[in-house]
């Protein structure tokens, strides 16, 4: 029992003489910087150096104050068997009310800045410090608004509070004119700043129909989606493809019922294709850009397909598209005929709808003939992007 005693007292006695710096080597550090207060160089702040000691108290190490700029140098050297923990105490008014009580934070120094001697041989550089709390916590609100926002999305998309609501779509879906059997249906409300919702799946049936509703809880009005994988057109059935249709809200019922069921109708592949000799001045127009597109009117118009003419001026475009609807097919014409340098005309040609084909397969071409673009066409525009 005595010689614990003894021990343990040997041991306060050696932290105190290691920490009081009466042994060991001798080691400097050296710090410099600026701090402002709300913008504003923070003169005659008080700043004192310490070595910190785990077991014992802080050796103080030096003390200065910031000049008018806000500026200040300060250095010390202690005596460590082991390398030293400096530490950076800054004590300061800014922010304080009537500015009466001090305010006091720490900086603790990396080892790495510490130089064996009585010399700095490297400054740690604290760069300008603002000392202003407001401005502080400004910053870390907003972080925690960040995670805040992000974290409520989660929680808001997920489908763990908010009104239930229930959406249901029916229809048929057509491959070349045949019922489309077996093809997958699914169910989505879009999010748009998290991964959207999954709300149901279903596959046609031998006729092609489907029928498909889900339920999901938002606290504003779900996005439902309604995604199609099929493999009609594709190269020997392997590859599968997808389209989507967005469901309008007001087929968006609260509860777990559908009270108004989407009817998607009839929806089946639909061709068509273009073809005709373009001149210029009754040169052939070569390398003159053609874009079929289907025509939207509520949304951005469909690309179907997209190609040049030859050299003899000559031009065979052809592209599919589905819809429930017959597609309204446009032939656009970009081209430099008698335009100003580095700007093009764009001409544009409704194809009637006998021009339409059932399926992937062309049946009937509309073609334009011979096509002079010299000359003026109705709501023909010039521009220099396209």
């Amino acid at each position: 029992m005595i010689w614990r005693s003894i021990l343990f007292l040997l041991l306060i006695l050696c932290c105190n003489v290691y920490g009081a710096g009466f042994i060991g080597r001798l080691q400097s550090v050296g710090i410099r910087g600026r701090l402002t207060c709300n913008g504003s160089p923070a003169k005659n702040v008080k700043i004192k150096l310490y070595d910190v000691d785990t077991f014992d108290i802080d050796d103080f190490m030096a003390e200065t104050k910031t000049d008018s700029n806000g500026n200040f140098e300060i250095q010390g050297s202690h005596k460590e068997i082991t390398t030293i923990d400096p530490k950076l105490n800054i004590y300061h008014k800014c922010g304080t009310t009537l500015g009466l009580c001090a305010r006091k934070f720490s900086i603790k120094i990396p080892d790495r800045y510490v130089s064996t001697g009585n010399r700095v041989q490297r400054w740690y550089e604290s760069g300008s410090l603002e000392l202003a709390v407001t401005k502080l916590l400004l910053m870390i609100w907003k972080i925690l608004l960040i995670y805040f926002c992000i974290i409520i999305s989660n929680i808001l998309g997920a489908g763990f509070i908010g009104r239930k609501q229930t959406v249901g779509a029916r229809g048929i879906l057509k491959c070349n004119g045949v019922p489309a059997k077996n093809v997958k249906v699914k169910l989505y409300d879009v999010d748009s700043f998290d991964i959207d919702d999954f709300m149901g799946e279903v596959k046609t049936d031998n006729n092609g129909r489907f029928e498909i509703k889900g339920t999901h809880k938002e606290i504003t009005t779900i996005d439902p989606k309604l995604n199609f994988y099929h493999k009609c057109g594709s190269i020997v059935g392997v590859c599968s493809r997808k389209f989507s249709i967005k469901i309008p809200d007001s087929f968006v019922a609260d509860g777990t019922q559908v009270k108004k069921w989407y009817d998607a109708g009839s929806l089946e592949l639909q061709s068509v294709g273009a073809k005709g000799t373009l001149l210029c001045n009754r040169v052939p127009a070569s390398n003159v850009e053609l874009k079929l597109y289907d025509v939207d009117r509520f949304d951005i118009d469909d690309l179907i397909a997209q190609k040049k003419s030859d050299n003899r001026g000559y031009f065979e475009i052809s592209g599919s598209h589905k819809e429930f609807t017959n597609i309204d097919p446009k032939l656009n014409i970009y081209h430099n005929c008698n335009t100003k340098p580095g700007c093009l005309k764009k001409v544009s040609i409704i194809i009637p709808d006998r021009f339409i084909s059932k399926g992937d397969k062309i049946e009937r071409w509309y073609d334009t003939g011979v096509f002079e673009l010299s000359g003026k066409y109705p709501e023909e525009t010039e521009s220099c992007a396209h």
